[in-house]
């Protein structure tokens, strides 16, 4: 009952399939652990209508139909996060005038950048697995990238700065490692090759590392940081599938 409770909590801020409601103290956090099956849930809505027909036949439109329904699922939540990253790694700043950035509600050159570039990339990349009707693909992308956000969460727990996302620090403990590398890996065995898998983890890998690093460097971790790692992480499960054809 618990895992249940924490799922509905992660799918009820990370989408709009659960409305969302007053949690108890911790009770934000504590749904990290939940966050690869929501990602799979939000994926498998997404990917079910091309998996009944629609756009079939047509790759790219059908990848444009999913990527379209996953920024709708989702509010763009983890795109904000990713442009506002963007903008403050790209502006070359550091310190609270970095957060400044980063805290600013208006777009920068490079958050427009990176958004254009994100978008057109998962439409390439899940084009791949469109053409080869592999939508259970979709789905693990989905979990992946929340998987990668409760992995920086945990490598980042010492960084916490005032706001939501230090209750997902200090939540991101040993257990929420395991359960998410337990939910990933069962995701695995089941919808991607091996290889997709090995090279999308390498990608994932150095994409942590650098957002981590930016993290360091500029001493906070927040919610825009682990958004980003949603997309990009994303990102790195489908350019696993598309490199390893």
């Amino acid at each position: 009952m618990k895992f249940c409770s924490r799922l509905v909590a992660a799918l009820g801020f990370l989408s709009r399939l659960v409305p969302a409601r007053q949690m108890e103290p911790g009770e934000m956090g504590r749904s990290l652990a939940a966050y690869p099956l929501a990602g799979a849930i939000v994926g498998s809505v997404a990917a079910l209508p091309l998996a009944l027909g629609l756009g079939r036949g047509n790759p790219f439109v059908q990848a444009v139909i999913f990527t379209a329904l996953g920024v709708y699922l989702t509010r763009a939540l983890h795109y904000d996060g990713l442009a506002d990253v963007c903008d403050g790694w790209g502006s070359m700043a550091c310190g609270e005038r970095f957060w400044a950035i980063l805290k600013d509600s208006r777009i920068g050159a490079f958050g427009v950048m990176a958004l254009c570039l994100s978008l057109a990339a998962q439409i390439v990349f899940t084009a791949t697995l469109c053409e080869g009707r592999a939508y259970g693909g979709l789905v693990f992308g989905a979990a992946f990238g929340r998987g990668c956000c409760a992995v920086l969460a945990y490598l980042g727990r010492d960084l916490g700065r005032p706001g939501l996302a230090r209750e997902f620090l200090a939540a991101a403990d040993a257990g929420v490692l395991r359960a998410t590398f337990a939910w990933l890996t069962l995701l695995a065995v089941l919808l991607f090759p091996f290889k997709a898998v090995l090279t999308a983890c390498l990608l994932a890998g150095l994409m942590l590392w650098r957002l981590l690093r930016l993290a360091r460097d500029n001493h906070g971790l927040n919610g825009d940081f682990l958004g980003a790692a949603i997309v990009l992480g994303e990102l790195c499960a489908y350019a696993g599938f598309a490199f390893t054809l």
